[in-house]
């Protein structure tokens, strides 16, 4: 969950379903312009694997450039790895993504894909994978 302001926030659903929700009324919206890479159905295979949207962050600096950091599982070439991207917030979907990171190698093995995203005291973004 990332705070938008005191009655909004942004929720990510494991299946890849990133949504704006208003706290104080419960109106929510699916946001348009998911990641075209996510992997979400491999857990419909092996229930086991943890592959989907792993986590929703705002830049320090979101007030003034809409910024949000977006951790996920992503196909490569039919293997599986970490993406960090970061997208513009527009007010039903995000746009104009660009990848920061993607683990590789990429892997077919059923592995923990990490994910966790903080921005420490100088701004810097920490990944987990």
């Amino acid at each position: 969950i990332a705070f938008l302001d005191d009655s909004t926030a942004l929720v990510n659903e494991k299946d890849g379903v990133l949504k704006k929700g208003n706290l104080s009324n419960g109106m929510q919206i699916d946001l348009k312009g998911i990641p075209p890479d996510l992997v979400t159905d491999i857990r419909s295979v092996d229930e086991r694997d943890n592959a989907g949207l792993f986590e929703v962050l705002l830049d320090p600096d979101f007030v003034t450039n809409d910024w949000v950091y977006l951790s996920y599982a992503a196909q490569v070439e039919g293997t599986t790895t970490t993406k960090v991207v970061r997208a513009k917030l527009n007010q039903d979907s995000i746009s104009e993504m660009q990848t920061l990171l993607e683990v590789l190698p990429a892997s077919s093995d059923r592995f923990h894909y990490g994910g966790g995203m903080v921005f420490d005291k100088t701004n810097k973004l920490i990944v987990s994978f």
